[in-house]
């Protein structure tokens, strides 16, 4: 199949499409189709092999669909599957909007109709609040959406009064043999000295790019607690971070002793150095690198306003908390002192990832993208094993 995979910023900045979608685009080229990505601003270089087109340029969300529209007409695609963009394609992902940051806390937890209502004025503002600025055009009819999660696809579906028949939640796969148990003998120790982490100090990890939507202050919190109770714990918090910034907030929070910052994108050696991942999200559509920790044997303590936190089986391969409850984050990781039951979860996580493999994640889109082809020609869509 010829496929054009439309976004406006290539690489996004948006939650987990960031690093999908040079996945995906890969991931399809393997498979034998052709690639076409489409952006109003590409900085960095596409996948080799995927061709790259520059479509419209900076405006309202009504030009940069037109604009879309436009580039889109001449390539004829048999498939065009939007990410946030092109909202008339034939699939749609909703990419989490610029602004997010820095709005209020989420609690998740059981009053679900308040939550979906706050949750939804967070993640999807234009859709709730129209008089603030200039919302994109209403979805096509026939266009198929795509959700990084449940919790995404109907927060969205509720705030565009979209069927349930429209709406398909297809989770981010992990790449299993990238992220394996396998480069923890590997790097472990090499990367704790290089930390300057003891040996029996318990190293838990926290990853992200903005320290207020993924808990961060929450993280540093659970972790002045456990201070206070003497315990040899640390936090090494890794991502796109100004490290002077966030240990200043160490400070204030009491827990600059007990915090490592690094700003760094190969995930893999903290993955291996750690004994626990933490992901006390205040509010996130999907975040990946729960499955690659969970990929690597690592159990997680994850906030259920995180949509990865459906993956999670709580007790089991890890632990379901709700957003900004430091005490119960520093339960939990006490819950995790202990060897034998974190070995015990560490085997469940890494049978967690195997469930929900890159491969698989592409097969579920590719069997989306025939059947809407095959409807078109009236063809049945070819069957696929589970």
């Amino acid at each position: 199949m010829k496929i054009a995979l439309a976004v406006d910023v290539f690489p996004s900045r948006s939650g987990v499409t960031e690093a999908w979608l040079s996945q995906l685009a890969s991931r399809l080229l393997r498979r034998g189709h052709q690639v076409h990505l489409l952006a109003r601003l590409f900085t960095a270089a596409v996948p080799s092999g995927v061709h790259a087109h520059t479509a419209g340029r900076a405006g309202s969300p009504a030009a940069r669909e037109a604009h879309l529209e436009a580039a889109l007409g001449s390539l004829r695609a048999d498939i065009v599957h939007g990410i946030g963009l092109g909202r008339s394609a034939d699939v749609f992902t909703p990419a989490e909007p610029a602004g997010l940051e820095g709005q209020g806390e989420l609690s998740g937890g059981p009053r679900l109709a308040g939550l979906l209502k706050r949750l939804a004025r967070r993640l999807f503002p234009l859709a709730v609040q129209p008089g603030r600025r200039a919302a994109p055009p209403p979805l096509d009819p026939r266009t198929l959406v795509v959700a990084p999660s449940t919790m995404v696809a109907g927060i969205y579906g509720s705030c565009h009064q979209i069927p349930p028949e429209q709406l398909h939640v297809v989770y981010p796969g992990v790449d299993i043999k990238k992220y394996s148990p396998h480069v923890r003998p590997l790097r472990r120790d090499t990367t704790r000295r290089k930390l300057g982490v003891e040996t029996d100090e318990f190293l838990v990890l926290w990853v992200g790019s903005d320290p207020y939507r993924k808990g961060l202050d929450t993280a540093l919190r659970a972790l002045r607690r456990l201070a206070a109770a003497e315990r040899r714990v640390r936090l090494v918090a890794v991502g796109g971070l100004d490290c002077q910034a966030r240990q200043k907030s160490a400070r204030h929070l009491g827990a600059a002793d007990r915090a490592i910052f690094v700003n760094q994108s190969d995930l893999v050696p903290y993955y291996a150095a750690a004994d626990a991942f933490i992901l006390p999200s205040r509010h996130d559509p999907f975040s990946l690198t729960l499955l690659e920790a969970a990929a690597c044997g690592l159990p997680s303590i994850a906030s259920r306003a995180d949509g990865a936190s459906e993956l999670v089986s709580d007790g089991v391969d890890g632990f379901l908390i709700e957003s900004a409850d430091d005490e119960a984050l520093a339960a939990r990781l006490v819950d995790l002192f202990d060897p034998s039951r974190r070995e015990r979860m560490s085997r469940a996580a890494r049978r967690m990832a195997i469930g929900h493999t890159l491969d698989r994640s592409i097969d579920q889109l590719v069997q989306l993208y025939e059947t809407i082809v095959s409807l078109r020609s009236g063809v049945a869509a070819p069957r696929r094993a589970a």
